[in-house]
């Protein structure tokens, strides 16, 4: 007899597979292919984050009317993350484009990284201000990342938004958990 899974295990399932095939399929086999698949995936996607803004976190929505991507450790400006940011312009935000960047792109992955510690100091080495005038107007930030393992990539982001608009609200959506 299976036992239940939790509303996280499910959360993780459904959207850690489709992170995953986002990332790491190879659908460079067929160009076409690949870019109708990654189409339906952000699709599924950007219908749940709609259901999670509108539906779970009415609240908290008027309080934001910036999205940043959280950039990719490695410095890919085709993520989830970023496509993301892109649907929730066509709903009507602001997307701060550029405000962080990777400085050395293709290293790594921090998930390579053993311990927390590491990793944070390795992610903050690597993140720089871009370009804050896309903050000019903000009142409250959605930060958008793809997976939260360690939060070291988000953290990143957040210190270096602090010393910029500390006193803007800082929201954040990870597409999936990993725990």
């Amino acid at each position: 007899c299976a036992l239940p899974i939790s509303h996280m295990e499910y959360g993780y399932l459904k959207y850690g597979k489709l992170v995953h095939d986002y990332k790491y399929q190879s659908f460079k086999e067929d160009e076409i292919l690949g870019r109708s698949m990654r189409n339906s995936i952000m699709l599924e996607i950007n219908k749940s984050v709609d259901y999670f803004l509108d539906g779970y976190f009415p609240v908290n929505r008027r309080d934001f009317n910036t999205v940043v991507a959280v950039p990719s450790s490695r410095g890919s400006t085709s993520t989830i993350q970023s496509e993301i940011c892109r649907h929730l312009v066509q709903e009507g935000f602001h997307e701060a484009i550029g405000t962080i960047h990777v400085k050395d792109k293709g290293r790594v992955a921090t998930k390579n990284i053993p311990g927390l510690k590491e990793r944070l100091k390795s992610v903050g080495a690597r993140y720089e201000l871009g370009s804050p005038n896309d903050l000019q107007n903000a009142t409250g930030l959605l930060l958008i990342d793809d997976i939260y393992e360690t939060g070291a990539t988000l953290r990143a982001t957040v210190q270096i938004l602090n010393k910029l608009v500390p006193n803007i609200p800082k929201y954040f959506l990870t597409v999936t958990y990993i725990v």
